[in-house]
């Protein structure tokens, strides 16, 4: 997301001073509000149809951005409506993102893993996400060079791939709860996870069990010897 708003007003616009950090504040401002009724609708709409509508405005607002780019980056000075259009239209992509792939993206990585490789399962999804962020960023500045509209064209690509893999290779999570997963991804580890737990518990509760009985034992013993002990005195 960082990436396309520098495709923005870094490079294909030439935008510096006030506005460029006009741009830059609004595009901040775009992305938490546009995060906010994503917490209230994920579990009513579901996973996919967020994903699917987001790269949908993102795949529009790309394509868009793109030509009018090509047409006019040769003056922006003479067209600088058409360049504040282009701004709107990363706005657009920036809220898409901000109320779909963004929230989704964290939701999803953090509710597929069964128990025993969570932690491992979200640290990878995490690393990930950052891991390809840094890819955007170092490749993006020479793309803008060598390719100046053709970058948008390239995420526009790529946004259409996504849709077609959420599509086909996305199972829908809405309303699943952790123990549901296996059905969702026709896997057994979760009840794998649940039989050694399961066995687990019997072991810690036979532990317990022992425990306590050798407590009650001990202190059987200490009263019955209590008592022995009171019986000698009445007798002496």
């Amino acid at each position: 997301m960082e990436r396309v708003s520098y495709l923005n007003d870094s490079e294909s616009l030439k935008y510096g001073g006030t506005q460029a950090l006009l741009a830059t504040g609004v595009t901040g401002v775009v992305f938490l509000v546009s995060t906010v009724p994503a917490m209230a609708i994920i579990d009513k709409v579901g996973r996919k149809p967020m994903l699917q509508v987001g790269s949908g405005v993102m795949l529009v607002s790309m394509v868009l951005a793109g030509i009018l780019v090509a047409k006019f980056q040769h003056d922006w000075v003479a067209h600088s409506g058409v360049g504040w259009t282009v701004v709107a239209f990363i706005w657009v992509y920036i809220a898409a993102f901000g109320a779909t792939w963004g929230p989704v993206s964290w939701t999803y990585i953090s509710e597929i893993f069964p128990l025993s490789i969570r932690s491992k399962g979200v640290s990878i999804g995490a690393s990930s996400n950052w891991l390809n962020n840094f890819a955007v960023a170092f490749f993006v500045p020479p793309m803008l060079k060598a390719w100046t509209w053709g970058t948008y064209i390239f995420f526009a690509v790529f946004l259409a791939a996504g849709m077609v893999w959420v599509q086909f290779c996305l199972p829908e999570t809405k309303g699943a709860t952790l123990e549901d997963m296996d059905k969702v991804f026709g896997s057994r580890t979760g009840e794998e996870d649940a039989v050694m737990l399961a066995e687990a518990r019997r072991e810690i509760g036979l532990s317990m069990n022992l425990e306590t009985d050798a407590i009650k034992a001990a202190m059987h013993g200490e009263t019955t010897h209590n008592e022995k002990v009171s019986s000698r005195v009445e007798e002496v």
